[in-house]
């Protein structure tokens, strides 16, 4: 028997979050503040939900659920309780595809991406530090290569960016297959980096040193 996907349009809308233990074998119950036990904690959003990623900060053992819809970028803490949120969204902008979380200088950083472009955010303050507008250019998902680079992925151009003086620069680009694409950054044993993409069904590297 072969399980169908539920295709409901509420099911993009909401995200299901479980608590497993060490081995990553069993999930940890919770209960709830009427003597129920649950076993997962479920978040609604009044928007389809484009990217989901977390970033958890060590120094101050926390955890934050980040994700894209089409309208904003959200970022949750206190997951598994009484969860609370911040919502960043640039003035009209929209469709908000990839969002990560970085500590520069002992700061919290949001990078968020749209269909327009680049904004970064100071969270705490809940302030925009750097954006950046491309015109002609739609970029589907980026990374961090370090506190001053970013490699994103237009629909026909890997793209190295520079973060400069509160501005981003285009540095260089490469053409690629045309179409939709995914893009990670792992280190080798060599420790020189390597960009790793998904293109038009292909996975494909490019070594940045």
């Amino acid at each position: 028997m072969i399980d169908e996907y539920d295709l409901s349009p509420n099911k993009n809308k909401e995200i299901i979050c479980y608590k497993l233990n060490k081995e990553l074998v069993n999930i940890i119950l919770e209960i709830t503040k009427f003597g129920e036990y649950i076993n997962y904690k479920t978040i609604n959003n009044l928007y389809k939900i484009n990217y989901l990623d977390t970033y958890y900060d060590y120094k101050e053992r926390k955890l934050y659920l980040i994700y894209c819809n089409e309208n904003n970028t959200e970022i949750l803490t206190n997951i598994f309780d009484n969860y609370k949120g911040k919502i960043f969204k640039y003035k009209e902008w929209n469709n908000y595809q990839s969002a990560f979380i970085k500590k520069i200088n002992n700061n919290l950083k949001l990078f968020q991406l749209s269909i327009n472009g680049i904004i970064i955010w100071d969270i705490k303050k809940r302030v925009i530090e750097v954006f950046k507008y491309f015109e002609n250019i739609r970029l589907y998902d980026f990374i961090s290569w370090n506190d001053n680079y970013l490699v994103a992925l237009s629909d026909e151009n890997i793209i190295i960016l520079k973060i400069d003086e509160g501005n981003i620069e285009i540095k260089n680009n490469k053409e690629k297959t045309k179409g939709y694409s995914k893009i990670r950054k792992i280190f080798t044993l060599e420790s020189y980096g390597i960009i790793v993409a998904i293109d038009v069904h292909q996975v494909k590297s490019w070594i940045l040193n």
